[in-house]
């Protein structure tokens, strides 16, 4: 292994640390959406707001997903991207325990 390739491996394992600290954090979430998934501003903050709606309710994570899933006035896909915001907010409940 070459010294160029050493860095190379350390810069991506740099990279993939910061992207993880990153979304720990809501409004990383946020970024994280936008930046690598093309999710539209607009759209990832109305994710965030909905996350947010979520923690007050005092639902269940499965409690919640269901009252979406049964909602029409949000698309399939809306409904997609929210089912794995709310499966990434319980892995990093896990994460912090």
């Amino acid at each position: 292994m070459k010294r160029g390739d050493i860095w190379a491996y350390s810069r991506e394992a740099l990279i993939l640390e910061n992207t993880c600290r990153l979304i720990s954090t809501w409004n990383g979430y946020v970024s994280y959406l936008i930046s690598e998934r093309g999710v539209s501003p607009t759209t990832a903050e109305i994710y965030r707001r909905c996350i947010a709606m979520y923690l007050k309710s005092g639902k269940t994570e499965e409690e919640y997903y269901f009252d979406v899933l049964l909602n029409e006035r949000y698309s399939s896909s809306f409904k997609h991207n929210m089912y794995f915001a709310l499966k990434w907010h319980a892995r990093m409940d896990l994460m912090n325990d």
